[in-house]
């Protein structure tokens, strides 16, 4: 799990212990007992939510060691590996792993149907401005959707394939800009969130090597690739992430500006 601020993980970190050790809390009679599985620690209080508060404490102490200051998930992969992100594309949650990727990279390639939320992103939300930012847009109007926002003084394009031709193209597009763009050292964060777009219009076995062959041009630049999918949008999501299983190092998802490891 990470998160910008610590309380709040604290707090998540707290009820998920509890969730697996609730069967250490006892009631008998009037009084409610906890049990510790790590130090064979008891206490008894009289009441049930001092009790639970104190349970809950007692066991975060076991594991504070773990939670650490200035920490990253590109730090964690030593920003090569490619990430599942199971969270629906148009969602405040989505925007926290975005901020969370791009603020830290030194080239960000978004590939997106919605190129005006993912400029106004950029825009608004960064920490950090990343030495360029390219976003590919699949939009057949790109530019009729992209906000008036002034972005003077930093690296920006957008960038219009033809998605006539296909993913192939948009791949190759994605290939062409981290060929012109990266540079020995450069931190890179691609994010790619068409995947329902994708299966809906092609077959699976298109979308399947559509992904693969992103995640393998990144794997030359040494880049973090995160794909965006929400499994409940589509009967063929599952489907294809069964195929695309072994390509990922990670699966997260965010919740409550929470990024949580879901394998």
């Amino acid at each position: 799990m990470w998160s910008d601020d610590r309380h709040p993980m604290e707090d998540a970190v707290k009820t998920h212990l509890l969730s697996h050790h609730v069967g250490r809390l006892t009631k008998s009679d009037f009084r409610i007992t906890w049990d510790c599985p790590y130090c064979q620690r008891k206490k008894t209080n009289y009441d049930k939510a001092e009790a639970i508060s104190e349970f809950k404490s007692h066991l975060y102490g076991h594991v504070k060691p773990s939670v650490h200051e200035d920490t990253h998930i590109g730090k964690r992969l030593g920003w090569n590996g490619n990430l599942q992100i199971n969270t629906p594309t148009e969602s405040r949650d989505a925007d926290t792993l975005r901020s969370h990727f791009h603020s830290h990279a030194d080239l960000v390639v978004m590939i997106t149907a919605n190129p005006g939320a993912r400029l106004q992103l950029l825009h608004d939300e960064l920490t950090g401005w990343p030495t360029r930012a390219v976003v590919v847009s699949t939009s057949a109007d790109p530019f009729d959707s992209t906000p008036d926002l002034d972005f003077s003084g930093n690296a920006m394009e957008l960038v219009e394939p033809d998605t006539r031709l296909g993913p192939n193209d948009v791949g190759e597009t994605v290939s062409r800009i981290l060929d012109v763009h990266h540079a020995e050292g450069m931190r890179v964060s691609v994010e790619v969130d068409i995947m329902n777009e994708l299966i809906r219009s092609f077959d699976l076995q298109t979308s399947v090597d559509f992904v693969r062959m992103l995640a393998s041009r990144l794997a030359e630049v040494d880049g973090v690739f995160q794909l965006y999918v929400d499994p409940n949008a589509h009967r063929n999501i599952s489907t294809v992430l069964n195929f695309l299983e072994s390509e990922f190092d990670m699966t997260i998802r965010a919740s409550q500006q929470q990024i949580i490891r879901t394998n």
